[in-house]
This record gives C-alpha cells, structure tokens and sequence, in this order.
C-alpha cells in the first residue's frame, strides 16, 4: 500500500500536469471551459497533498513514544518506509507552487499574440511584349586605310576597303543578346531574342542586303542599344504565398554572450563606449514577457526605454534572433520590436537613416509589410502594421505616437 507521502507526491505531479495542459490551452486559444477545469483540478489535488502532509506532520508529533507492552521487543533490523520517509513540507510545496502559477499568470500577461507565419517566394522575372526602336540611323560607312611615315609624319589614305559582314544576322545579334541580358534563359527566351533581334533590324529600314554588312560594323552598339530596351520591359513576377503555422509564438530562452564581468546592466544605464553595446545584457524591463535582453546599437536601447516609458503600450518584446523569421527572399529577418497597445500591434524596425534607400531595406519592409498583412487577416482584432524609424530620431522621452509619426516609407521613395 502507498504511503500519504507517495500519495501526496503523485497529487503534486498531477496538479503541476494539470497546470501544463492549462497553460497550453491558453496559449493556443483552447475552451476557457476546458482550461478552467484543468486549474481546478489542479487546486484540487493541492489542497489534497496538503491535508495529507498535515495528517503525517500530527502523527509524527503524536506517536514518538513505544507502546508499553512492546518495551522489551527486538528492533527490526531494517526500518520500515514510514520511519525514514522525508517528513513533507505541505506549507511550503503549496507556497512554491502558488508562486509559480503567479508567475505564469503574469507572463501571460505580458504575451502578444504573434502568429509563426512562413513565407515562400517563387522567384520569377516577367517581360512585356515590345517594339524595338533603334536609337541611331547606324548608316554603312565607308572603311579606308591611313597610314603615317613615322620619319615625315606625312599620312597618306588608302583605297576604300570592302566591308565584311555577318552572315546571319539575326542569329548573331540574338546569341550575342544573351551575353548582354543575363536574366534571359538560352532554352526558354531563345525565340524571344530571334524575335527581337529580327524587329530591330527591321525597324532599321535599311536594305536586306545591307544587313550582314551593317551588323559588322555596328553589331556591339546595336546589341547595346536592344539590351537597353530589353531591361526597362523586364518585372518583377515573383510569386509569395504565405502559411500561418500556428496561431501563437511561444519564445523560448534564448542564449548570448556577454562580458564576464558587470555584463548585466540596467536598461536605462548609458554606455560610455557604444560600440560594445552587443557585449552587454539589459534588465529592469517590466512590459515585456523577456525581462532581459541584448541590442545591436544605443538607438534600439533608447527605443526599448521609450516603448517601457510610454504608458499607450501596453507590452512590447524585442523577438530573440530567428524566433520570429520574416522570410524575404530566401533568407529571414529578424525584426527589431514588436508593441501593442489598446488598438493596434507593430512591427518596429530602427535603422540607420543612411540605410534608409538601399535595396536591402526595402525587400524586408515589403516582406514585413506582406507579413503584417497576413497576421492581421489571420487573427483580427487589433491590426497589425510595420514602421521603420531613423535611429536619429529616436530618444528615450518619445511617445510612440511620436515615434510613429516620424516612420519613414521606403517603399514610397
């Protein structure tokens, strides 16, 4: 038969079970019926594990002393279960175990709904249907030799030469595009550069017999010229698709490394040497589920105080490295911030100013963007929207409002 001390231990694993299973339907918007019968049972089989701690504590108090008849009986040479049990600290168990579910309470709290959405992008360029326009007349010219006498500097021209020509044209125009225009494909766009080379020459005007002749002489600027025109008709097709692979991210602990000594500091302790801002791990943040977190320049630390400070966000979090992928074009993005407050959720992303313009910075806002899209289709509710800011515009006393209205659009440039 089970001790009261193996009993009240396996109520204490179930109880911590039930709290497990609670805690997941939370997270993943399970019935709230479901959810509360799990913390019920779990209250349940604490109060149970500490009646029975309670029982073995007074029996323990109240049976010391031998029955008098038995005074004289041999000790057993091995002590029973009962007398080398660990007497059960009821008290404390359910102290613990309060404090915990206090503490998961309170992070739940702090948790953003953020749904894992993947991103696959199918690349693929387009090309609209054009007419080709010579920009030049590229009229035969005549080709004769000069020569200069090195001793009299007289130059002397020769007789006029015969002109060399192509003998295919058209297929030397179009092998030769391929060498120009590396987004075109030798099995798939050969009849579209035979098209074109062949539209071009056309549209010269010239004389059929003049073409092998003609293309000789001016075939480099011509294949020039046709390239040109080819890249200002090409687009940008590329499929995305989005897959929402769960409603909720559940961050996990996450790893750095930091100085060995005084590498933990507090949020709003500037840094004399800014530089060595990865080398250091911020705490004494009270909005965000990660209380502790690193920053890659001073100007996310002056957000991350801003987004603390401002009594309109309700939680924020700085997502640990490739917790919460972004995918743009094959690689992911690790976004800066991400706040809520009472009707909205951002995307906050800090950024040099002088980075404002590049291509890098516009591929991940157009994926961002198409990622708050998705998230705010997907959950409802509070919308989701995507706002890069200049890292000079960033101080610690900013609303986000204030913030917000000096984000910049990059896609608009």
């Amino acid at each position: 038969m089970k001790s009261d001390l193996d009993i009240a231990t396996t109520l204490l694993q179930k109880a911590d079970n039930d709290l497990k299973i609670a805690r997941i339907g939370i997270e993943h918007d399970g019935p709230l019926d479901a959810v509360a019968f799990h913390v019920q049972q779990a209250a349940e089989k604490l109060a149970r594990s500490k009646e029975l701690g309670a029982a073995r504590a007074a029996a323990a108090a109240g049976g010391a002393a031998p029955a008098a008849g038995l005074a004289g009986t041999q000790p057993s040479l091995f002590p029973s279960a009962e007398e080398t049990a660990v007497p059960v600290d009821a008290d404390k168990i359910a102290r613990e175990l309060r404090e915990r579910i206090e503490q998961e309470v309170d992070a739940l709290a702090l948790q953003i709904d953020i749904p894992d959405i993947r991103t696959y992008t199918d690349p693929k360029l387009g090309f609209t249907t054009f007419e080709p326009k010579p920009s030049s007349d590229f009229d035969l010219v005549e080709q004769r030799v000069r020569s200069a006498d090195l001793m009299t500097a007289e130059q002397e021209t020769g007789e006029a030469l015969t002109l060399e020509e192509i003998e295919r044209p058209v297929a030397y125009l179009a092998a030769t595009l391929f060498d120009e225009v590396e987004e075109f494909d030798a099995v798939e766009d050969k009849d579209r550069a035979l098209k074109l080379a062949s539209d071009y020459l056309t549209a010269l005007g010239k004389p059929e017999e003049e073409l092998g002749r003609l293309v000789h002489q001016y075939g480099h600027s011509i294949v020039k010229d046709l390239a040109e025109q080819v890249y200002a008709h090409i687009y940008d097709d590329t499929k995305v698709t989005h897959e929402v692979r769960a409603d909720f991210i559940v961050f996990k602990t996450f790893s750095k490394s930091i100085r060995e000594k005084d590498g933990e500091i507090n949020l709003r302790e500037p840094l004399d040497n800014k530089s060595q801002i990865r080398r250091f791990l911020f705490s004494g943040i009270k909005k965000s589920i990660i209380n502790r977190t690193g920053f890659d320049s001073d100007p996310e630390r002056r957000c991350a105080i801003a987004l603390e400070d401002d009594t309109e966000v309700l939680k924020w979090v700085r997502p640990p490295a490739n917790q919460m992928p972004i995918y743009s074009r094959g690689s992911t993005y690790n976004v800066d911030f991400v706040a809520e407050t009472a009707t909205n959720r951002y995307l906050i992303e800090v950024k040099a100013r002088d980075e404002l313009g590049t291509d890098d910075t516009k591929e991940k806002a157009r994926a961002a963007n198409g990622w708050c899209q998705v998230a705010t289709a997907t959950k409802g509710g509070k919308p989701w929207s995507y706002a890069i800011i200049p890292d000079d515009a960033v101080s610690p006393t900013s609303s986000l409002a204030h913030l917000l209205a000096q984000a910049v659009n990059v896609l608009g440039r």
